[in-house]
């Protein structure tokens, strides 16, 4: 409980400093510049990642604070009283997405409560920012191509532009390559450890998305387990596509193209 100690845990000031610089931090460089460069009127418009990484996050800090309150019983570990149950729902909804600060013992949350925090990490920040997890982006991008799907459209847009081809197919990537590394990485410490499924379920995801929360079974793991995990934190800083193309050989360019046919996908 790194932030709990008495003087830390309900200190307003120092909680909101700590939220600033996480925030800003999981921004990524290029939204940083960009921003920089708004105010100094450098130029006129931020670009498509930028409004995408600006609204994604706000979403997800307003969605995260308000999961937390519902879903954490009244008189639960976020607090007695209102303002105490806010400010530990949103210092934890900025948290879980990259720095893995904790400021109440995170196994004392609901169930339901511990989930969200687990979709939290799983997204994690932006691109090019000192976050790890999927990221915001890559989430954004495979929704809104799903929703486009649903939709009957053709193409994606958002904020009047269209998405690229390589841009979806980037997003697609990842989320799977995301899922099926945590379900092979589960199923290992299921088959090292005698503890709830949840609780491992909780560490590998905070492992990859390199974010450092834990309901507290991290030292009574065993070595196997530790070094899956330590594996999971290296491919989740390096980058899931960095690590698929670092052990994929590099294939020369077909001077052929093949005929297009379609299979059926339900």
């Amino acid at each position: 409980m790194n932030l709990a100690a008495p003087g830390l845990g309900e200190n307003v000031v120092v909680q909101s400093t700590i939220m600033v610089l996480i925030v800003v931090g999981g921004l990524g460089f290029p939204v940083l510049a960009a921003i920089g460069g708004l105010l100094a009127r450098r130029q006129r418009r931020a670009g498509l990642h930028v409004e995408m990484v600006l609204t994604v996050t706000g979403i997800l800090l307003v969605l995260g604070t308000a999961g937390l309150l519902l879903l954490d019983p009244a008189g639960g570990v976020l607090g007695e009283t209102w303002g105490e149950r806010l400010l530990s729902a949103l210092f934890h909804s900025v948290s879980a997405r990259t720095a893995g600060f904790n400021t109440i013992d995170i196994a004392g949350l609901a169930p339901a409560a511990l989930f969200l925090i687990l979709l939290l990490m799983w997204i994690g920040g932006s691109p090019a920012s000192t976050a790890g997890g999927v990221k915001t982006t890559t989430v954004a991008v495979a929704l809104l191509t799903v929703l486009s799907i649903a939709g009957g459209k053709g193409r994606v847009e958002l904020f009047r532009h269209r998405l690229g081809e390589a841009s979806i197919q980037r997003a697609f990537a990842t989320v799977i390559i995301s899922v099926s590394l945590l379900s092979v990485s589960i199923l290992g410490l299921l088959a090292f450890e005698k503890k709830p499924a949840f609780d491992l379920a909780f560490e590998a995801v905070s492992a990859l998305s390199t974010v450092g929360l834990s309901t507290g079974i991290t030292p009574s793991l065993g070595t196997s387990s530790k070094l899956l995990l330590s594996g999971l934190m290296l491919a989740g800083r390096v980058g899931l596509l960095g690590c698929v193309l670092a052990v994929t050989p590099r294939r020369r360019t077909a001077r052929h193209e093949y005929a297009r046919e379609d299979v059926l996908v339900t």
